[in-house]
């Protein structure tokens, strides 16, 4: 008897989806609304929506939509280190992903004229 193989906890909680056609480019349009919805219900300095935010940012990375991703991954970083403070090892990982998406974000600027990296300060 064949068994249907169940998703991955991390399938289930990723940010970006495929649509019946299998494209991948699209972010789900229910991501930014539960991002939104954990900040509410939880709180905006609650791990699993600190989460959230970081598996969101790296999926509009991989979407080349850089500069929400930086965007993003700065609030991320700086929520973070408030609630976690500043050598947590998951605002460790913030800080990587913030510098990651700034290089891919410069690399993409160099391709195309007019690009600057927005600086937020916190």
């Amino acid at each position: 008897m064949p068994t249907t193989p169940t998703p991955s906890p991390a399938a289930a909680t990723s940010p970006a989806t495929s649509t019946p056609s299998g494209d991948t480019r699209k972010p789900s349009a229910s991501s930014p609304p539960t991002l939104a919805a954990l900040q509410r219900v939880v709180g905006p300095r609650h791990p699993r929506t600190l989460s959230s935010g970081n598996l969101l940012a790296q999926a509009l990375l991989d979407l080349g939509r850089h500069q929400e991703a930086v965007d993003l991954h700065t609030t991320t970083l700086v929520a973070r280190e408030r609630a976690l403070g500043p050598d947590h090892p998951d605002t460790r990982t913030s800080r990587y992903n913030l510098a990651a998406a700034q290089q891919r974000l410069q690399a993409e600027g160099r391709r195309v004229r007019g690009w600057r990296v927005r600086r937020v300060r916190p």
